[in-house]
């Protein structure tokens, strides 16, 4: 049962890594911006069809996938996700200092680079 929480957990955490990271992508600069456009009926709740609207529109994904994160963020079955539970989760991904993939890849290919060339300049300074 423990596993199986940590792996819901990890699922979790990937989906809104994925949708910050995203959202990020297109513009999207605050949780609140996210959250309006998840909410279209702004009811303060997110249903699953309201989730399955935004995977496809948004983030070009099927709606299997909102369906399978609705099941594990409803945990009482009532059929609504809260959006002040939606957005405090999804917060820590639109921080700023929350690089978006395209700048970690860039940051860590240079840091690769400079260290690349910092062994061939010793490399053919020894020499």
């Amino acid at each position: 049962l423990v596993a199986a929480d940590v792996e819901a957990q990890q699922e979790i955490k990937e989906y809104w890594e994925l949708i910050g990271n995203r959202m990020f992508d297109k513009g999207f600069k605050t949780v609140r911006q996210i959250l309006l456009t998840i909410d279209k009926d702004d009811d303060n709740k997110v249903s699953r069809e309201e989730l399955h609207s935004f995977f496809e529109l948004w983030l070009a994904l099927p709606g299997e996938k909102a369906d399978s994160l609705f099941d594990l963020l409803d945990i009482n079955g009532d059929g609504w996700l809260r959006t002040k539970d939606v957005g405090r989760c999804l917060a820590p991904y639109m921080q700023k200092g929350f690089l978006k993939p395209s700048d970690e890849v860039v940051a860590w290919r240079e840091e690769r680079l400079s260290s690349a060339g910092d062994s061939h300049a010793s490399a053919s300074g020894a020499g």
